[in-house]
Order: C-alpha cells, then sequence, then structure tokens
C-alpha cells in the first residue's frame, strides 16, 4: 500500500508597515502571532522575515493548510488582542497563496479601504 500524498501548505502573510503605526512593539506582535498560530485550527507554522521597500515592513508568515480557510479565525484572533487589535488594520496588508504560490495570491486586507480586496481565482486582486 503507497502513503498517502501530503497536502502541500499554502502560507498567508501579514505585512506590517511599522510607520503606520508608531510604538507598535515587533516583537510581542511576533510572539503574539506565535501564540495565535498555535491555536488557530489549520495553522501549521509561523515565521518572521523583515525588509525594506519604500519603508520597513515586517512579513509575519503563517503556513496553512488551506489558507483561505484558516484565514478568518487567524484574522480574528489577531483583532481580539488588546494590544494589537486596534493597530493592525491601519498598518498591515493580509495575503495568502494561490494556487500557483505567490504568483497568484489573493489580498485579504488592506490597510487602505479603497483598495479593492481580491476574489477567488482573480490571481491577486490589487
Amino acid at each position: 500500500m503507497s502513503a498517502a500524498a501530503e497536502t502541500p501548505l499554502g502560507q498567508i502573510c501579514i505585512q506590517v508597515h511599522p510607520a503606520r503605526a508608531p510604538g507598535l512593539d515587533i516583537a510581542r506582535l511576533a510572539e503574539a502571532c506565535e501564540a495565535a498560530a498555535r491555536r488557530t485550527p489549520g495553522i501549521r507554522g509561523f515565521g518572521v522575515s523583515e525588509g525594506e521597500d519604500d519603508g520597513a515592513y515586517v512579513n509575519l508568515v503563517f503556513a496553512a493548510e488551506d489558507p483561505l480557510q484558516a484565514w478568518p479565525p487567524l484574522w480574528a484572533a489577531l483583532r481580539a488582542l488588546a494590544e494589537f487589535g486596534t493597530l493592525l488594520p491601519d498598518c498591515c496588508l493580509g495575503m495568502c497563496t494561490g494556487e500557483q504560490g505567490w504568483d497568484d495570491y489573493r489580498l485579504l486586507h488592506h490597510f487602505d479601504p479603497d483598495v479593492a480586496l481580491g476574489e477567488p481565482g482573480d490571481g491577486c486582486g490589487v
């Protein structure tokens, strides 16, 4: 009998722009995200990376069995955190991989409410 193929994991990325939230403690936010990852069904891992592209950003990356299914409970858990919940919507982007990885990602949240969010199968949404 052959072993069942493993389901490849997708990713959810919450890209935080610290300049949009002065005083935001990124280290504490990363700790809170790691704890939320352990509690959220379908999330299998968590990591952090930093970069600079027209300003500093921090990527909070969650490995997920089904990113679209894991996003609502993950986002709700992070928004419920007293220390960060009110800051996050105004300083971050939320996106997830599609069938072709990041080549067809879906935008799930944008700090600018005028930016259209992605629709299933649209490839991007921005």
